[in-house]
């Protein structure tokens, strides 16, 4: 954009040097002219010159394409040369009719005088527009150079600013990414801790379960090697107790009294006996009687007798502390 201005402006100067020129180029012509009419007194015609066409024209072709700028420039020159040619045509012309209007220019010396210094007013005037013109077309330039600069700066900060925005984006992001890739590391690392906790703590319930597992099953075995060894204790003592039973309704019916003949056959008295740890009789009590009450007090009579009876010693004695008899007549050993 800095360099189109520039040529463009490049081109307007040069436009208008061109302008001047061809204007004092005329001015000198006519200033020639006018010398040679006075020396012959002849009647001078007035040339025309070519005037310069307004800047403002030119400014509004400023910003269109060098190509197109430089093709219209080409086509004014000609149009220039044109009408330099038809000036200078024009010029040899009026040098043919010098000789006609000798007396018309005398007569027109004075108001051609007026004429002439208006001109040169007119002249100076419009070279003193010119001047303005590039004047205000410096100043233009400068406030655009001034704007474009300003511009340029403003650019340079922005890009400044996104640059800098830029680059703590892309710190905060890598920032973000080594946090993501650090919390990744640790929560991989308490991932990895806690299946190894996990694992230990599976070996160890797995180790406890087994310890459990076969504590039970000692504790089964224990409780069944006790139940086998209660079982064959009870059958001991239930042996034992047997044994000392049958020891005991011998030695009972051994002192039980019964007359032959005077009780049925089948009958039976029961008794339950209390007994001390040496045996000693301690009470004796009727649970079931047999219906005849001399038996009964027999019964009661001949335990007494035997009394103390054989027991068994430890646990067994326990099953005889409260011994329950049943007594026969049937079954007494000597009949007296």
């Amino acid at each position: 954009m800095d360099v189109s201005y520039r040529k463009a402006f490049g081109f307007a100067v040069a436009l208008h040097l061109i302008l001047f020129i061809i204007f004092f180029s005329n001015l000198f012509l006519w200033e020639t002219v006018k010398k040679q009419v006075a020396a012959s007194n002849t009647p001078v015609i007035q040339a025309t010159a070519i005037p310069a066409e307004a800047l403002e024209e030119e400014l509004e072709r400023l910003n269109k394409i060098d190509e197109q700028r430089l093709e219209k420039e080409e086509q004014r020159q000609e149009l220039l040369e044109q009408q330099a040619k038809a000036a200078e045509q024009k010029r040899v012309e009026e040098e043919k009719k010098l000789a006609d209007v000798k007396v018309q220019a005398e007569q027109e010396k004075t108001k051609e005088a007026k004429a002439e210094q208006e001109r040169k007013d007119q002249a100076k005037a419009q070279v003193e527009a010119e001047q303005a013109k590039l004047a205000l077309l410096e100043e233009q330039r400068i406030v655009e150079e001034k704007k474009l600069a300003d511009l340029q700066v403003k650019k340079a900060a922005e890009e400044a600013k996104q640059k800098e925005a830029k680059q703590k984006a892309e710190a905060e992001a890598k920032k973000k990414a080594e946090q993501q890739q650090k919390l990744a590391a640790e929560k991989k690392i308490q991932d990895e801790k806690k299946k190894q906790e996990a694992a230990v703590a599976e070996a160890k319930r797995q180790e406890e379960k087994k310890k459990q597992e076969a504590a039970a099953a000692e504790a089964k075995r224990q409780q069944e090697l006790a139940a086998q060894q209660q079982a064959q204790l009870a059958g001991q003592i239930n042996a034992e107790v047997d044994k000392y039973v049958a020891l005991v309704q011998q030695k009972v019916t051994q002192n039980w009294e019964v007359l032959q003949g005077s009780v049925a056959p089948g009958i039976f008295t029961r008794v339950m006996v209390r007994l001390a740890p040496d045996g000693a009789v301690l009470d004796v009590v009727v649970e079931q009687t047999s219906g005849n009450a001399i038996l009964d007090r027999s019964a009661v009579a001949a335990v007494y007798r035997a009394s103390p009876l054989p027991v068994p010693s430890g646990e067994a004695f326990e099953r005889f502390r409260e011994l329950r008899l049943t007594l026969r007549p049937d079954q007494i050993v000597s009949q007296r």
